[in-house]
């Protein structure tokens, strides 16, 4: 009986993790598509170049700074300065 407490226990805590992990990957790409979106509005479709280095941040701190800055940039080069080097 305590094995399958313990097992169960351990299951729950799978389960948990696996859905915390999946809301970050969702906010993450969600943060992207909408960075993208509003880029082109404003400055026309991101490059190849642009665009790879959009969808290769995985911070949702920095696609957050990013969706912040958006309006105030002139350019998706003057948007992603601040992203160059790391």
């Amino acid at each position: 009986d305590m094995a399958m407490t313990i097992a169960e226990k351990l299951l729950q805590d799978g389960r948990e993790e696996g859905r915390t992990i999946g809301e970050e990957v969702g906010r993450v790409v969600e943060a992207r598509k909408t960075l993208l979106r509003q880029g082109q509005k404003l400055f026309a479709a991101p490059n190849e170049s642009v665009s790879s280095r959009i969808l290769s941040i995985t911070d949702i701190s920095v696609l957050e700074m990013l969706l912040d800055s958006v309006l105030d940039a002139g350019s998706w080069e003057d948007l992603l300065q601040d992203t160059d080097g790391g």
